[in-house]
């Protein structure tokens, strides 16, 4: 049995006017649960799309204001007192972080697009191999374009990464591996995370 909606012009009912969802006899081809949780899915991914697009955008301004000493004329002692500012609120590690990537942008290390392809938390994680061999970016990138974050990581800083994931108390897994010399052949880092 169909739903029937009352067609109004709030964003919902344009939505599903416009995916053909919705006839103009207000009967719907779908649930209305599924309608919702399509629209809330569509809305999620267009606004990630909208903030990738814009951490260029940032990180460039960020590059400028550190450049430029920015904070200064706004009454601050220092670029942390104008990340930590009310108004920008950006972390310290990641302000550095999207500083150095608006200055690779600048000199043109990488371009805007493949910023954009490869998503900050890549980028930030190539800050120190491109810093140490400026001239190997290209070949960074087009890793960083292939592998997922932690393989990134792993081919980057040339150790494997091991995560605890909330099977079993942390103390008995690291017991567990240090049991195990065969796994500590190479540089290895734990680092506990609970999902």
């Amino acid at each position: 049995m169909s739903e029937q909606l009352t067609i109004t012009n709030d964003e919902f009912t344009q939505w599903l006017i416009a995916n053909g969802y919705l006839n103009e006899n207000g009967v719907l081809s779908i649930k209305l649960r599924e309608a919702e949780a399509q629209y809330r899915y569509s809305q999620i991914k267009e606004d990630k799309a909208e903030i990738e697009k814009r951490f260029t955008r940032i990180a460039k301004n960020l590059w400028l204001a550190y450049q430029k000493a920015d904070w200064i004329p706004l009454g601050l002692d220092n670029f942390e007192q104008y990340l930590k500012s009310p108004d920008i609120d950006i972390s310290s590690s990641s302000g550095y972080g999207l500083k150095d990537i608006g200055m690779y942008l600048e000199q043109g290390v990488f371009t805007e697009e493949k910023a954009l392809e490869i998503g900050p938390s890549k980028l930030r994680a190539l800050l120190p191999a491109i810093k140490e061999n400026p001239e190997n970016a290209g070949e960074l990138l087009e890793k960083a374009a292939e592998l997922n974050y932690l393989d990134l990581i792993d081919e980057v800083m040339g150790r494997e990464i091991a995560y605890y994931k909330g099977h079993g108390p942390l103390p008995e897994l690291i017991k567990e591996l240090e049991a195990r010399p065969e796994f500590w052949e190479g540089d290895v880092t734990l680092n506990a995370k609970t999902c």
